[in-house]
């Protein structure tokens, strides 16, 4: 073989590992143990590409040599393993016990076969004056890349079924690239497509899963972000929205012409200190969240749902008449009758509600509201508590 031919064989795989390489080396955001498999990968398909040259050089001498037989052996084994590491980089999960060694009996199959030359001519052979010969098994090689690949290809199309992204596509591409590629290898002969194809294809992989990742950082940054923001307009506590997030989207509700009439409702629960008093504040805490969870299935998903801290609840209703509105009221006072239960013996809790009602064609702001509401409640303690007191515009 000409220096020239050697050269026109390496030039792509070589300049393909190095720029492998470098990418690797510079990139300081990808995981740490995905960048070391790609190590792995990238180590292999150097050996693999030495593998290949060496025997290239033993397949110009006038007669096979146990080292041809050798570096051939190591070639194709390499192979069938870098198929399997790109399948294990595809799925990145754990597996069961069983499931791996399932996984690993195709490459088990496949060294088999490529070391049987020692011992047998069923995969291949060589003649006296060193030609390669194909026996009966010689595609087992081509077949367990293939069907690792393949297994790529179905792992790649159940993760696009839930994120459908051009990436999953380009895998999917590279995969029957890869796959032709071999298609033409051992049928045309030409030798050196296979090579350039698994380095091209590993960069390729390299740049999903690095757009994977970035995608995932920045899915993990809105959602962190999305946390946050939800965390400073909600009570810590029970989830519904703080007294600063409540008073400025019911602000924004008044404020719209087609509203309909509005009901501000203020829910103070009676003897809710002597809970914390004498069952402690882990049980008022539990009772609090109890009543915000009946509240919420009390309530529609458009109605404003709010704890100003305490005991004090707020419900700004939208669209809602007076007839209505007195019906409700009837009905939470029996949804907001609690029983607290300690060492001490049981205490019942009940709410005393007062309600600011506005007509669709008044006006009025969120703090003349919570004045009535307020104003309503301290009647309703004064005339007995677990009673409700509405007052109109």
């Amino acid at each position: 073989m000409s220096t020239q031919v050697w050269i026109s064989m390496n030039t792509a795989p070589v300049i393909g590992l190095l720029y492998l390489y470098i990418f690797l080396w510079t990139n300081a955001s990808m995981d740490e143990k995905l960048k070391r498999d790609f190590y792995w990968l990238m180590g292999l398909e150097v050996l693999e590409l030495l593998f290949y040259n060496l025997e290239l050089v033993t397949a110009g001498m006038a007669y096979p040599t146990p080292a041809r037989i050798l570096f051939s052996a190591f070639g194709y084994t390499l192979r069938g393993i870098m198929a399997c590491l790109i399948f294990q980089l595809a799925t990145k999960q754990e597996r069961q016990k069983k499931k791996r060694i399932l996984l690993t009996i195709p490459l088990v199959l496949n060294t088999v076969a490529a070391f049987s030359v020692f011992f047998t001519d069923l995969a291949y052979s060589y003649t006296a004056d060193n030609r390669f010969v194909r026996g009966p098994l010689g595609f087992t090689s081509q077949i367990v890349i293939t069907f690792y690949l393949l297994m790529v290809v179905v792992q790649t199309l159940k993760n696009a079924k839930k994120n459908p992204v051009l990436e999953s596509f380009i895998v999917i591409t590279t995969v029957i690239f890869l796959i032709a590629s071999m298609v033409i290898e051992a049928t045309i002969r030409v030798r050196s497509v296979g090579r350039t194809a698994i380095v091209l294809s590993t960069i390729f992989y390299y740049m999903y899963y690095q757009t994977q990742e970035y995608k995932q950082t920045l899915s993990e940054g809105e959602l962190l972000q999305k946390k946050l923001e939800r965390k400073s307009r909600t009570d810590g506590l029970t989830g519904l929205l703080n007294k600063g997030t409540f008073m400025e989207e019911a602000e924004r509700i008044l404020e719209e012409e087609d509203r309909g009439s509005c009901a501000l409702i203020f829910f103070d629960l009676d003897h809710f200190k002597s809970v914390n008093d004498f069952q402690g504040h882990i049980a008022g805490d539990e009772l609090l969240k109890t009543i915000a969870g009946r509240m919420r299935e009390a309530f529609r998903r458009e109605d404003l749902l709010g704890r100003f801290g305490g005991d004090e609840f707020y419900v700004l209703l939208q669209d809602i008449s007076y007839e209505d509105l007195n019906r409700r009221m009837q009905s939470m006072l029996k949804e907001l009758q609690l029983q607290s239960r300690g060492e001490q013996g049981s205490i019942y809790v009940t709410a005393s509600i007062g309600c600011a009602y506005l007509e669709g064609e008044k006006t009025a702001d969120i703090e003349n509201l919570l004045a009535l509401a307020d104003g309503a409640v301290y009647e309703a303690k004064e005339s007995g508590r677990n009673q409700y007191v509405i007052r109109k515009v």
